[in-house]
């Protein structure tokens, strides 16, 4: 590596943000992968031109990323980055605007919906027998809704059976936010879940009976219609527009 290879000429960015830029475009331009050395702070920081304190809160963020790892004795090395881990250290409902919840809401129905033909798909004996058991263990509450610990057990069995681990993930990532929404929006779906007779909501033990006896487009269809109070939720608030 020359300084030829990395100097830096761009000047419409901040420093520290070009710097990172380089070191990505030299991690593509190389085709480095995962556990291949990296050159030390010195030579990274000769052949940018820039002080070492530029470079180190350059690389500080490709840290924070999973990107890049320092260990004793053996130096930088370049990483997997994490992808999910920097969004699940921000995922706070209290400090998120209705419409970026509302948002996060609207992707989670779209993947749940989305993965059902991949639940049918994979589902096992003891698959079904897990969410069995889970369901048998359910308590209703007001106007015929489960708390949200029990919703989310019976949705997050349904995650593990895509066998995706970023579906899965996501899920745990989303956990908090659809907790929020439940008791922050629960007005609206009280009033949806009083107006709207049962048979036309598709419970747990009803999507349990379909993946045991039905079809995957039977179940997909169930999972629309159990999922209808957020998209109620989803279109009263979308018209609203943001608060």
């Amino acid at each position: 590596m020359t300084s030829k290879d990395l100097r830096i000429t761009d000047e419409s960015t901040t420093l520290v943000d070009r710097v990172e830029e380089k070191l990505l475009d030299y991690f593509r331009e190389n085709k480095l992968m995962p556990g291949d050395s990296l050159p030390n702070e010195v030579e990274l920081a000769k052949a940018l031109g820039v002080a070492r304190t530029v470079l180190r809160e350059a690389l500080s963020r490709l840290k924070m990323m999973g990107l890049v790892k320092s260990r004793t004795k053996v130096g930088m090395t370049l990483a997997e980055p994490d992808i999910l881990g920097g969004m699940k250290r921000v995922m706070d409902p209290r400090i998120m605007s209705k419409n970026h919840l509302l948002d996060i809401l609207n992707l989670r129905v779209i993947i749940e919906i989305g993965m059902s033909p991949f639940v049918f798909m994979n589902k096992t004996e003891k698959d079904i027998e897990e969410l069995e058991q889970i369901v048998d263990r359910e308590r209703v509450l007001r106007d015929n809704q489960l708390s949200v610990e029990e919703e989310s057990k019976f949705h997050f069995k349904l995650y593990e059976m895509t066998g995706n681990d970023t579906i899965i993930q996501l899920n745990q990532i989303f956990a908090p936010v659809f907790g929020y929404i439940k008791d922050h929006f629960s007005k609206i779906l009280d009033d949806y879940t009083k107006t709207t007779p049962d048979q036309q909501r598709p419970s747990h033990k009803d999507l349990v009976n379909i993946l045991k006896d039905g079809t995957a487009d039977q179940f997909q269809k169930a999972m629309r219609k159990h999922l209808e109070l957020y998209f109620h939720l989803l279109h009263k608030e979308y018209q609203k527009g943001d608060g």
